[in-house]
């Protein structure tokens, strides 16, 4: 596994993104945010998931 294919809860994935949790939960029922892999009634997100959607993010913004 590469540090790519990590998963990462909730309270890090906060301090990834520049949203809120509420902000995040929005996003995800609009399809506009990547959809979390549920783990024992967890949420994780698979981290190139994650950096692959910052770098759009960033490339739509510029």
């Amino acid at each position: 596994m590469t540090d790519r294919d990590r998963l990462i809860s909730g309270p890090q994935l906060l301090g990834v993104v520049p949203f809120s949790r509420t902000r995040i939960y929005l996003m995800r029922r609009k399809g506009e945010f990547p959809e979390p892999v549920r783990i024992g009634g967890r949420n994780y997100w698979k981290e190139s998931s994650i950096q692959k959607w910052l770098s759009e993010l960033s490339n739509n913004k510029a």
